[in-house]
């Protein structure tokens, strides 16, 4: 009995110092799991923080994807040199075939539509940009709109906001003939279905927006003669302007010209009191 008391106080000794020295290396090892771990996560926290770094030949892809927009844009608008008189004379020679033109473009692919000539919202645009340039030209001084700080006249302080308003004003015309023909249609109004008609419609509105502006440019002028000259430039524009609204009428309503005449004349009525109504907003603050 005494051998095996004594053989169980050994092992018991020698387990407690076995863990006794293990203690030590097990901290140990914690210890740098734990500087390891923190180590890490600095690194990672630092990438995050740390500011992307661009390298020269990445510079130099985006000044070249630049220098090809620039070129692309330059392209774009020396274009406009050629294509506007094409589309001006299109326009004036055969106005509806041109807008018959335009609801076909539509249906073409959109990297295919108008390859010929400008599209219609980009061709009144720059007619109201050319009417703009030419009143400036014969006018002389600063626009009246411009020049007024009262009411929504102080929103028009430059030329850019001029020719947006011009934009709205001139706007409405396409708009109002276009809804008045998807109304004699009965068809639902939609976007997808007033697109067409309004884009031909930008058409047939371009030149009477450039000859009328012009026309009005004209009165403004100091000689007698320019003066009478603008007011028959602008009746002949409304006239010739109703007349190819009629005639597209009774084209896609298939009605008579007389009927034709009676829609484009109540579409123009409408449009002119809107756009006399937006104007005076400006004008009398």
């Amino acid at each position: 009995m005494g051998i095996a008391t004594v053989s169980c106080c050994l092992i018991r000794c020698c387990a407690s110092t076995s863990e006794h020295l293990r203690a030590p290396v097990l901290c140990t090892r914690m210890r740098r799991a734990g500087r390891a771990r923190s180590t890490r996560a600095a690194a990672c926290i630092a990438d995050q923080l740390a500011p992307p770094v661009r390298s020269n030949h990445g510079a130099g892809m985006d000044f070249m994807k630049w220098l090809n927009s620039l070129g692309d844009l330059l392209y774009e608008v020396m274009s406009w040199l050629v294509f506007y008189p094409v589309t001006l004379a299109r326009t004036i020679l055969h106005p509806i075939a041109t807008m018959n033109y335009a609801d076909r473009e539509l249906r073409d692919a959109e990297d295919e539509q108008f390859s010929d000539t400008l599209n219609p919202p980009l061709f009144l645009i720059l007619s109201l940009l050319l009417t703009q340039a030419i009143d400036s030209v014969l006018g002389g001084n600063t626009n009246p709109i411009i020049a007024s700080s009262r009411g929504l006249a102080a929103l028009i302080d430059d030329d850019t906001t001029l020719l947006m308003l011009r934009l709205i004003l001139f706007s409405m015309f396409p708009l109002m003939m276009a809804t008045r023909l998807l109304r004699a249609r009965r068809e639902r109004l939609t976007r997808e279905h007033l697109k067409a008609p309004f884009y031909a419609q930008c058409y047939a509105c371009a030149p009477f927006a450039l000859f009328l502006g012009i026309g009005v440019s004209l009165g403004h002028a100091e000689l007698p003669a320019a003066r009478t000259g603008g007011a028959m430039l602008a009746g002949i524009c409304i006239v010739a302007y109703l007349g190819v609204q009629a005639r597209w009428f009774g084209h896609h309503l298939q009605q008579g010209l007389g009927r034709g005449l009676l829609n484009a004349v109540a579409g123009f009525v409408q449009a002119t009191v809107l756009s006399i109504a937006i104007g005076l907003m400006f004008v009398n603050g």
